[in-house]
């Protein structure tokens, strides 16, 4: 019943906010029934393992050797000496068979659990990535991102699982034979522990070291995932600019590295068991001498050493395998200080604690005195100041760099303004719940990303649950179904990675529908014709015009074309807004616009009279 459990009804980790703290045994509570018999298990496994070697003993002193039976043993005392052998050998194979059959289940209860724990891990560190703040994604890049999810998510498991199935059972196996030991030869315990403390300080010295050449190796196992994800991802650009050779050799250089770094953390974690075998080695020397002198003085007999060696191995095993733990959690906690670094409260966008929804209809959007700056060296928005009525549109123009874009991020709150206010109607931004907000708001980004699947599936990824007829209106609008409609596979075809097997006028498109079928209040477009074709950019100018009635629109662009068609026009230069007005005022006043739009018409610029009288 508990392996069906395990198999079919696996805890859903998907919409889970546990957060990543310490080792991430919290993550084990759903599967404590799992793990409570694998433990309980684990006991009965200690208890045969410590059984073992009693038949061996019997063998050697009772039906070899001429040592009289134990009382425990009266039963046997009419057994000739083949029979006595045959009953320890068979004895001795019924525990190795309950031995492995425990093993076995041990191993499955607490390995298939940790396995749910770790997708439970992955699915959390998954979500987390999708909600942390950019400013995290900015200093981060994709591949090495990629890297902590499956890698070090995966070094962190080999810690739980080392925990679960080793720690706690060698360390009961330990405590059980130390028992056993101190009861047949307190001397001789003494005599093999008085070793341990080497390897305890040699552990302690060697973490830190350990923890370095992890991290270090880890890092750049996240700069190769990094670079080849770069590379695979633009092999278009690759191949056109003939790069396959440099591009090549440059992941060399960095598999290199990643190799250098991996070398030296195998070689600090290989030192380790040499050490560890010569010290034991040295222990289990000091025991089988005063066991052979004991022997001699006629104290102990044959069978007792040996069963007590045996013992000796139950014991080292266990300590050796604690010590080469140091290692595989030193390797471990680079890993885990990689996941934890995601869940910094600098990176974190929280919701105060008063939040309340956005509005649903169209509302006003202001921002007063907005400063911004990605690095605090170089500012992009200085004191921007804009109001815009609900329902209406602008258009917000100016030259590459000069923080449009910004603008629309902050109103989206994947930034915070470094100062200044940004208000949802009469709403600070900061007071309305995160996730309401964001549904208030559709975005078409300049990149049209599009998810590797159909051009339904890239629609719908606006609203799951959007019905047929909603979806009908929102490819109508972007004009989707004129080009849609009329491929064999329709709907169904496939856009191919990054959308790769469309224009850039249908990507467009399909983005302008995707943000339309939520029925968001607030559109916000950035740079909707870049890079387009004249007809391609007129179906999209047209797709635009129809989306953007009755909701409160802000169209980024530095197409001109565009503006033309929006009577509210702000133009923005070094962070700030320097005209503001209709397309025609603006081109029948001197300033940045008229510049802009004569420059885009190939008209000869004729500077006006105060100009002249700065420059002349």
């Amino acid at each position: 019943m508990v392996r069906s459990r395990l198999k079919r009804n696996p805890h859903v980790a998907g919409d889970s906010h546990t957060p990543l703290r310490g080792w991430l045994f919290a993550f084990a509570v759903p599967y404590r029934i799992p793990l409570g018999v694998g433990f309980g298990l684990t006991l009965v496994s200690t208890m045969l393992s410590m059984a073992a070697p009693w038949p061996f003993k019997v063998l050697v002193d009772h039906a070899l050797g001429d040592e009289p039976l134990p009382s425990w043993l009266s039963a046997a005392e009419d057994l000739s000496r083949r029979e006595l052998a045959i009953a320890s050998v068979g004895a001795s194979l019924v525990v190795v068979l309950i031995s492995v059959t425990v093993g076995y289940l041990t191993t499955y209860l607490i390995g298939a659990a940790e396995v749910r724990m770790a997708a439970d891990i992955r699915a959390a560190v998954f979500r987390r990535m999708q909600e942390v703040s950019l400013r995290f994604h900015d200093a981060n890049r994709t591949g090495d991102l990629v890297s902590r999810l499956i890698s070090d998510v995966g070094r962190v498991r080999d810690v739980m699982l080392a925990w679960l199935s080793n720690v706690i059972p060698e360390v009961l196996t330990l405590l059980g034979v130390l028992v056993v030991m101190l009861w047949m030869s307190p001397t001789m315990t003494l005599l093999a522990l008085s070793v341990v403390p080497i390897l305890i300080w040699y552990a302690y010295v060697k973490r830190p070291r350990l923890k370095k050449v992890a991290r270090r190796a880890r890092d750049q196992r996240g700069e190769l995932a990094s670079h080849a994800t770069d590379a695979l991802r633009n092999v278009r650009v690759v191949q056109a600019f003939n790069r396959e050779t440099l591009e090549t050799r440059r992941f060399r250089t960095q598999l290199n590295r990643t190799a250098d770094a991996q070398i030296d953390s195998m070689d600090v974690s290989a030192r380790y068991a040499p050490v560890s075998t010569v010290v034991l080695a040295g222990g289990s020397s000091l025991v089988s001498f005063y066991g052979v002198l004991q022997i001699l003085d006629g104290n102990m007999s044959l069978g007792t050493l040996l069963v007590f060696l045996s013992y000796l191995g139950s014991l080292y095993g266990p300590i050796r395998s604690l010590s080469r733990l140091v290692s595989t959690v030193a390797r471990g906690q680079a890993s885990r200080d990689r996941l934890l670094e995601m869940f910094d409260d600098e990176f974190t966008v929280i919701d105060a604690p008063d939040a309340t929804d956005a509005w649903k209809q169209p509302a006003s959007l202001s921002m007063e005195n907005v400063s911004f700056a990605y690095d605090q060296d170089a500012p992009v928005l200085h004191e921007f100041t804009m109001k815009l009525a609900a329902g209406e549109s602008m258009c917000i123009v100016g030259a590459s760099g000069v923080g449009k874009s910004t603008l629309l991020s902050l109103l989206l709150r994947l930034y915070e303004p470094t100062s200044g206010s940004i208000r949802l109607g009469r709403s600070e931004l900061g007071s309305l719940q995160l996730s309401s907000l964001r549904e208030r708001i559709a975005l078409v980004p300049q990149d049209p990303w599009m998810m590797d699947g159909s051009i339904y599936d890239n629609v719908v990824f606006g609203h799951a649950d959007a019905s047929e007829a909603s979806f009908s209106d929102a490819v109508g609008a972007a004009l989707v179904s004129d080009f849609a409609e009329h491929l064999p596979q329709s709907w169904d075809t496939p856009v191919g990675e990054g959308g790769g097997l469309l224009s850039g006028g249908q990507r467009r498109r399909i983005a302008l529908a995707r943000a339309l079928i939520r029925d968001a209040s607030i559109l916000l477009l950035d740079e909707p014709t870049s890079g387009l074709d004249a007809a391609s950019a007129e179906g999209v100018m047209a797709a635009i015009d129809r989306a953007r009635s009755e909701r409160t629109t802000i169209v980024v662009t530095h197409d001109l074309a565009l503006a033309e068609r929006i009577n509210d026009v702000l133009v923005m230069e070094d962070g700030a807004v320097v005209q503001r007005g209709s397309h025609e005022d603006l081109v029948n006043q001197p300033g940045l616009y008229r510049t802009l739009w004569q420059t885009q018409k190939g008209l000869a610029v004729v500077p006006n009279k105060s100009e002249e009288m700065r420059t002349g």
